[in-house]
């Protein structure tokens, strides 16, 4: 017994040096990144550069009277087209993990709340599309519009509404991946038709932002609801259908 438990004092000794160490050079580490984020602040040049007057001489070429969207859509629209990629990658790492743990029943959901989420459902969609609109003209766009619509999406998620959880996933990849497959075929457009990546004619430009508005408020907003469901809803896609009892049963 003695030397059970010396042996156990010296496992978990060791346990501490080890967990010392790591922690002291994760708190090196935090130092250094804090110090050379703070040297980097204090080494910006004065005045900070800016780009407002080329962005104000072009932007009657960008299709929309709203410089942030010019820049964030047509001229640095890559950039754009990038987030909008690690946004699905996002969504697809948490689908390939697991499944969402939506309850196989519905617990008696107040209806008060069930009221009130179906009269705000609707409104909120309608916010949702005015402020994906309203990007070509003034603040707005997708990323605000998308938030909107995900706010939606995650009232129903709350609000046990039996049909959610059983939907097929195949509408929502489609519906996730749009934003980014519009971006796509907008940059090999502009490959042919101009000569250069996601380069836009000044004649169409309003067109193709706006449909490629839509498309990333939507991905947007369902990406973000993906994210709150925490897994893949029921698979039609050479899956069997999920059965939270049954999953249950496997983990216990």
């Amino acid at each position: 017994m003695v030397r059970r438990n010396e042996a156990k004092m010296n496992n978990r000794h060791q346990t501490k040096k080890r967990l010392s160490g790591l922690l002291w050079t994760l708190l090196l580490l935090t130092i250094f990144l804090a110090g050379l984020l703070i040297w980097t602040v204090l080494n910006i040049p004065r005045p900070l550069p800016s780009l407002s007057r080329e962005t104000a001489e072009y932007l009657a070429m960008s299709g929309v009277n709203n410089p942030v969207t010019a820049v964030l859509l047509n001229f640095r629209g890559y950039d754009t087209m990038l987030e909008v990629m690690v946004f699905l990658l996002g969504a697809m790492t948490v689908w390939s993990i697991t499944h969402a743990p939506f309850p196989a029943r519905v617990a008696n959901p107040s209806p008060v709340q069930a009221t009130a989420v179906r009269l705000l459902t609707p409104l909120v969609c309608l916010i949702g599309g005015y402020l994906i609109w309203q990007g070509a003209y003034q603040t707005g766009g997708a990323f605000q519009g998308g938030a909107v619509l995900s706010a939606g999406v995650v009232l129903l998620l709350i609000s046990d509404f039996i049909w959610v959880p059983r939907m097929h996933s195949l509408p929502l990849r489609l519906g996730m991946a749009v934003g980014p497959l519009l971006f796509v075929i907008l940059a090999i457009w502009g490959v042919i038709t101009e000569g250069s990546l996601l380069k836009l004619s000044p004649e169409n430009a309003w067109a193709y932002l706006l449909f490629l508005e839509a498309g990333c408020g939507i991905s947007i907003g369902l990406t973000l609801a993906a994210f709150f469901a925490g897994g893949r809803p029921l698979g039609d896609l050479r899956e069997e259908p999920y059965k939270a009892d049954q999953d249950d049963g496997e983990e216990g």
